[in-house]
């Protein structure tokens, strides 16, 4: 235990910990996409075999219809989830070797300068059915005196894409070769979503640029989301309970929940033992963490392992509904194109049902895994994300949709009958002029000339009924 006298950067230091900045994208064109990856020489697919013990344990964790969606085998590869892992030579670097460099930025409390040592663990990507993909970059603090305050505000810069407000300097990671913003990194590791097929020694840029555009549809606006484990060494804990409780809610990212901070207040009456053994966890929309202290062997070794594995593929699954949710609704919200009545329109309306129906058969679940764990994340992770709140928007959105193109082709069918009716009923009074006006070489021509006109405006009648925009799309 340490004094209350010492500084916060010197309390609750690491004993073990992952920060993980997940970038949500729409993509275009899944097929082409694929084979753009499959092609790329620095992407390194990641197909599970379950004759490997790590891919088969870690497949096990759920159900046999999750497996086929997450996880396909090679043999296929064609539907559900596709993964990939940049290869290390893809960043100048030897198989094998991690990317080292340092985060510069400003704190956002204090505007202080703050520095940190970073390591990139590894860089993943996955794509989904739904042309929803996830780029996900691990990191490391380097330093084996680092603190949970460091690895909080690293994580904090790591996850902008934009300044917080109007005037304030991106945070740049700057390595031995490169010194460079988040986004531009973002970038480089997108290029395969970009018009042209780069090579595996893809230059980077050489100029510091808070603008680059990048070549994928951003989800999450700004920034990208956050999924942190902090095993806090308990040597380096405060000697009271309540500095340390100030530090971990000062610095992390989220507010903890209403289970964590019960627990910790009933703890927190029994005395620093007790205490250390709470576990501080918390789910937003934008992220997670976990924070625990090494009481246990448990807890630096398999409790990491666990967050890193099982329960972030349980994180990312709720993410992919959420993110495909919002895609659905945004274009069930584009009327214009909906409803115009086109061939195109048609052809979006047709894909739009598709996908629909293929994400309720393919990604709505409400059982993943067998796991008391498991099944605990994920409910928590629904309640959270407002999954289910979602898709009941959605499939209302669709039936309110499909009931206002069904009236209006009940309308349309109407006017058409109303035309024919007009048409029964004039034609034969045209062609009875005979009768009336006798068998005269211009009764003929006025006979025939009449015909032609009636149809020619029943045509565009016809014509216009049925093509017509709806009236709010005229103006």
């Amino acid at each position: 235990m340490i004094s209350t006298n010492e500084t916060a950067s010197t309390a609750l230091r690491l004993a073990a910990h992952h920060s993980l900045v997940v970038l949500p994208f729409r993509y275009r064109g899944r097929g082409a996409q694929i084979a753009k990856l499959e092609q790329s020489p620095r992407w390194i697919p990641r197909e599970y075999d379950p004759s490997e013990r790590i891919d088969s344990e870690r497949v096990a964790y759920f159900l046999p219809y999750i497996r086929g969606f997450f996880f396909p085998l090679a043999t296929d590869s064609k539907r559900g989830c596709r993964h990939y892992r940049l290869r290390p030579e893809a960043l100048g670097l030897s198989a094998g070797e991690k990317l080292r460099g340092q985060l510069h930025g400003a704190d956002n409390i204090d505007n202080a300068r703050f520095v940190a040592d970073l390591r990139l663990q590894s860089v993943e990507l996955l794509l989904s059915p739904f042309e929803v993909g996830f780029l996900i970059l691990d990191f490391r603090c380097e330093s084996p005196l680092a603190s949970f305050e460091e690895q909080m505000k690293a994580l904090g810069m790591l996850r902008q894409l934009e300044p917080l407000y109007l005037g304030q300097p991106l945070p740049i990671f700057e390595t031995p070769t490169h010194k460079l913003h988040m986004r531009q990194w973002v970038s480089h590791f997108l290029l395969e979503f970009g018009p042209t097929q780069p090579g595996l020694h893809a230059p980077l840029p050489t100029l510091l640029n808070a603008t680059d555009p990048l070549p994928v549809e951003l989800l999450y606006g700004d920034r990208m989301l956050y999924y942190a484990f902090s095993c806090l060494d308990k040597q380096t804990a405060f000697e009271e309970v309540q500095p340390n409780e100030v530090l971990i809610r000062k610095c992390a990212m989220l507010t903890f929940d209403d289970e964590t901070r019960e627990a910790a207040k009933n703890a927190r009456e029994k005395g620093l033992r007790n205490w250390l053994f709470v576990r501080w966890q918390g789910f937003v929309k934008e992220g997670s963490q976990l924070v625990a202290f090494n009481n246990e062997p448990f807890d630096e070794t398999y409790l990491a392992e666990y967050h890193r594995t099982y329960y972030f593929d349980v994180f990312l699954l709720a993410m992919l509904q959420r993110v495909t949710l919002l895609l659905l609704y945004e274009r069930l919200a584009d009327i214009p194109s909906l409803t115009s009545g086109g061939r195109r329109s048609r052809r979006i309306l047709r894909r739009l049902r598709h996908d629909l129906l293929a994400f309720r058969n393919q990604c709505c679940f409400s059982q993943i895994t067998l796991k008391e764990r498991g099944l605990y994340l994920w409910r928590r992770w629904q309640g959270a994300l407002e999954n289910e709140t979602l898709l009941k928007e959605v499939t209302d959105q669709a039936q309110e949709l499909d009931q206002y193109l069904q009236a209006q082709n009940r309308e349309r069918m109407e006017w058409v009958v109303r035309i024919s009716g007009a048409l029964a009923t004039v034609v034969p009074a045209i062609l009875g002029l005979n009768a009336i006006l006798g068998d005269e070489e211009w009764v003929a021509r006025l006979k025939w000339g009449l015909l032609a006109l009636v149809v020619v405006i029943a045509g565009i009648a016809t014509s216009v009924v049925l093509f017509a925009k709806p009236r709010f799309d005229q103006n």
